[in-house]
C-alpha cells in the first residue's frame, strides 16, 4: 500500500485557497467557510500532538462544513493512522463525490473493509437514535465495527432497546415500531343486587273462644 506523506503547512494554505475560490460571497457560504478553517487549524493542531483519531474527526468536520476535496484528502490520509474502521470508512463512501480522491478512498477501504459493517436502523414513526451511547441516524447504512452494538430508539414518549451483532463486511438491518395500545377490556356491569326476600307471613288463627260458664245448680 503506497504511503501518503503530508506536509501540513502547505496542505493548510492550499484547503483555505481551495475555499476561497469555490466560496460564493453569500453571507452563510462566508460563515461556512470560516467556521470549517477553525476546524481544520485545530485538527492541525491535535495531529501536531499525535491525535490522529481527533484530528481526523476534525478535518471530517471541517469538510462538512464547507465540502473541499483538499480537507476531504487530509481527512482520509489522517484516518490510516487513526485506525478507526468506522470512521475511515464513512470518509471513504464520502470520497466517491470527487474522482481525484479515488486512490486514496481505496487505500482505505483495503486496510479497513475486513473489519467494519454496515448497520441500517428503520422506524416505523419519527424516532431518535442512539448506538453504543452516540447519536447515531435512521433510514440510512451508517459503517460501524465489527462487533455488537447496542442501539435504542426513543419514539415519542416509548423506547426500545437492541442488541445486535454485525459481522465484517455484512449489512445488518433492525426495525422499530411503536407497541400497539393495550386492549381496555371494559369491566362487566356489576350484577344486580339480589331480591330482598319478603318476611314470612306468620298465618294469626283466632283463639278459641272460652267455654261458657253455666253455674252449679243444687239439687
Amino acid at each position: 500500500m503506497r504511503a501518503f506523506r503530508l506536509r501540513w503547512p502547505a496542505l493548510f494554505a492550499a484547503a483555505c485557497a481551495v475555499s476561497v475560490v469555490h466560496v460564493t460571497p453569500a453571507r452563510a457560504d462566508d460563515e461556512a467557510v470560516k467556521r470549517a478553517r477553525e476546524v481544520y487549524e485545530q485538527g492541525l493542531k491535535l495531529h501536531a500532538r499525535g491525535d490522529y483519531l481527533g484530528a481526523t474527526q476534525a478535518f471530517a468536520r471541517a469538510d462538512e462544513a464547507s465540502p473541499n476535496a483538499v480537507v476531504l484528502r487530509a481527512a482520509l490520509d489522517e484516518s490510516l493512522r487513526a485506525d478507526d474502521p468506522a470512521l475511515a470508512l464513512t470518509l471513504a463512501d464520502r470520497a466517491s463525490r470527487d474522482a481525484s480522491l479515488g486512490e486514496r478512498a481505496a487505500a482505505v477501504r483495503a486496510r479497513f473493509s475486513g473489519r467494519a459493517g454496515r448497520l441500517v436502523v428503520r422506524c416505523a414513526v419519527s424516532c431518535i437514535v442512539t448506538r453504543d451511547g452516540a447519536a447515531a441516524a435512521a433510514e440510512r447504512p451508517e459503517w460501524v465495527v465489527a462487533g455488537r452494538h447496542t442501539v435504542i430508539a426513543q419514539m415519542g414518549e416509548e423506547a426500545e432497546t437492541r442488541v445486535v451483532d454485525v459481522p465484517a463486511t455484512e449489512t445488518v438491518e433492525i426495525g422499530f415500531k411503536p407497541k400497539p395500545p393495550a386492549v381496555v377490556t371494559p369491566a362487566s356491569p356489576p350484577a344486580p343486587p339480589s331480591p330482598i326476600a319478603p318476611p314470612p307471613v306468620t298465618e294469626m288463627h283466632p283463639a278459641p273462644a272460652p267455654a261458657a260458664d253455666h253455674g252449679s245448680r243444687s239439687l
